[in-house]
This record gives structure tokens, C-alpha cells and sequence, in this order.
């Protein structure tokens, strides 16, 4: 991925948390889930924040997420709701 790519990625998510207030925790949650990427492939947080139209401070935001990445399993929605026994629903099938 490039940092312009990225920097679509972060933006969507972050615009996708406003509604629910959870903002900052969707950037975190971006540096948690692509800081292998942007690390292993030495990629410029700054050029990725930039990207995505998001304030400079946004970089430390994104760093934060990078750092906690190693302490963090990421569970996706429908394991999720799996694991809970809940009804999963994807593209139109349900299944439990």
C-alpha cells in the first residue's frame, strides 16, 4: 500500500466514527491495524495524515495506535458477534 492509499483508509474511517463520537479511537484503531504495513515498509506517518486531510495532531494519534498494535488482538464484527451467538448477517445470508 502507499501512503496515499492509506491516508483514503484513514480518512474513511474516521469519518465513518464520527457518528458515534469515537474519532480518535478510530485512528487509533488504524495505527492498530495497518502499523505492520506502514512499518515494515517504512511509510511516513505524516505523508499518511496528510493524505487524509486530518490535522497534523492526528500523527501522534496514529503513532499511539502503531504502538499499542503489539498488545492488541483484532476481533472483526462477525467473530464477534460468533463468539457472542449472536445471528451473523452478511451480504444478505444469516447464519448462527
Amino acid at each position: 500500500m502507499t501512503e496515499s492509499s492509506l491516508g483514503f483508509i484513514l480518512k474513511e474511517m474516521y469519518e465513518s466514527s464520527l457518528s458515534k463520537k469515537e474519532g480518535a479511537t478510530s485512528v487509533h484503531l488504524f495505527g492498530i491495524k495497518y502499523g505492520n504495513e506502514i512499518r515494515d515498509n517504512g511509510l511516513n506517518i505524516k505523508e499518511i495524515v496528510k493524505a487524509s486531510g486530518l490535522p497534523k495532531s492526528y500523527n501522534v494519534e496514529v503513532n499511539k495506535g502503531i504502538n499499542l498494535r503489539k498488545y492488541v488482538n483484532l476481533v472483526e464484527q462477525a467473530e464477534l458477534e460468533y463468539l457472542r451467538g449472536e445471528t451473523i448477517s452478511h451480504n444478505d445470508r444469516k447464519w448462527k
